[in-house]
């Protein structure tokens, strides 16, 4: 089931206006998913619907404001950044950092109708 895209998507543009990040937690509470592990499954389905939408749409990755406890995103977000799961740590900050700077400097527009439906 699909049908948080668009509401995730835009709750991740407020984050990226803010410049800021937002937990695993912060982003089920905001879902309204259960902190468990069918809760945290829907997430990533969720995050790895959105990022293929982004790909396709050559947009920044969004997905890459959603961290774990070490403020880095878990190792499903990296093969959308073509960085494989196995790469060092620092070579996945390196990369986690690019991509952010590209979510915060995106002229992000609300209500796309691409992400309804």
């Amino acid at each position: 089931m699909i049908a948080y895209v668009a509401d995730l998507r835009e709750s991740l543009i407020a984050v990226a206006k803010r410049k800021s990040l937002a937990s695993y937690e912060e982003v089920l509470a905001w879902l309204k998913l259960p902190n468990n592990d069918v809760g945290h499954r829907q997430l990533y389905r969720q995050l790895n619907v959105l990022a293929a939408k982004q790909l396709l749409l050559d947009e920044p990755q969004l997905c890459a404001l959603v961290v774990g406890e070490k403020k880095i995103p878990g190792d499903g977000f990296f093969w959308v950044l073509n960085v494989d799961r196995n790469h060092s740590e620092a070579a996945k900050r390196s990369a986690h950092q690019a991509e952010i700077k590209r979510v915060y400097s995106h002229q992000w527009r609300l209500g796309y109708s691409g992400f309804r439906g």
